[in-house]
């Protein structure tokens, strides 16, 4: 199933009834294009005639334009720094449970640098003696 369909299936819908359809925006990352606002990074942004670059947003900015991204539809592109993005992510996970949205295993953006202070917390962990 393509990434729009799914969207169209089932992302939008759970948007629309767990916001009681009050839906003001919605932006997320681009893959083909299947939204009307799209991010792309800073450090890498293309979409805007920028230059492929290194960042930090784990999932978007593949350095190229897609060949089926039509950007007659989108109203803007707009540019996130690598840090702005993270800090975003991970309050959304600490305060909504929103690891990501998009129909893919979210298990991937673990090993991300958002989730880099977390697992140098688990590694320096000690175990608990129980006398």
């Amino acid at each position: 199933m393509n990434d729009l369909k799914v969207h169209f299936e089932t992302t939008g819908p759970e948007i629309w009834e767990d916001t009681q359809g009050n839906v003001d925006i919605f932006v997320m990352g681009i893959e083909s294009g299947g939204t009307i606002y799209g991010i792309d990074p800073a450090e890498s942004n293309v979409l805007n005639s920028g230059k492929p670059g290194p960042h930090e947003i784990t999932g978007n900015g593949v350095g190229f334009k897609l060949d089926i991204l039509d950007m007659d539809v989108m109203e803007e592109v707009l540019m996130v720094s690598s840090e702005e993005s993270v800090n975003m992510a991970r309050e959304l996970a600490l305060k909504e449970g929103l690891m990501t949205i998009h129909p893919r295993f979210r298990e991937r953006y673990l090993s991300s640098v958002m989730y880099e202070d977390l697992r140098k917390e688990a590694q320096n962990m000690q175990p608990i003696s129980v006398d």
